[in-house]
């Protein structure tokens, strides 16, 4: 008698089950992951932001230089005697405002929010000025 020869594999349906499985699953996890990338990247944004401005207070008391700052929506331009440079943001709004930094390298405003989606949050003066880092470096 002849052998029977036995089926080994999947079935094309046991193979289309499984895809559909794996591609609903994606579709649950896929937009919890673009949301999480679009939140660092406002963050990478906002302390990009933050670090542009503590860098003019400083060069403005090493060079003693005076800096315009103006920002409109998710652009900040930055004028000095050396001429002007903007920069642009994606994914932070910024609020329609103009400040200086004087020659000692101190800004004219306190603090002001920025947009990071549908939360917000502030730069204080110590932020601009490098404060509070300086204070975290000084108690270690």
């Amino acid at each position: 008698m002849a052998a029977k020869r036995q089926a080994q594999g999947f079935t094309l349906i046991e193979l289309s089950i499984v895809i559909i499985i794996m591609a609903f699953a994606a579709a649950l996890v896929a937009p919890l992951g673009f949301e999480e990338l679009e939140k660092s990247r406002a963050k990478t944004e906002f302390l990009t932001l933050r670090n542009t401005i503590k860098l003019h207070t400083s060069k403005a008391f090493a060079q003693g230089l005076r800096y315009q700052m103006a920002m409109f929506k998710q652009t900040l331009t930055v004028k000095s005697a050396l001429g002007e440079r903007q920069y642009h943001y994606d994914y932070i709004g910024l609020p329609n405002l103009t400040f200086h930094i004087n020659a000692n390298g101190y800004p004219s405003v306190n603090e002001f929010e920025v947009s990071l989606g549908k939360n917000s949050r502030k730069i204080t003066i110590e932020d601009m000025l490098g404060v509070k880092q300086d204070m975290i470096y000084a108690e270690q």
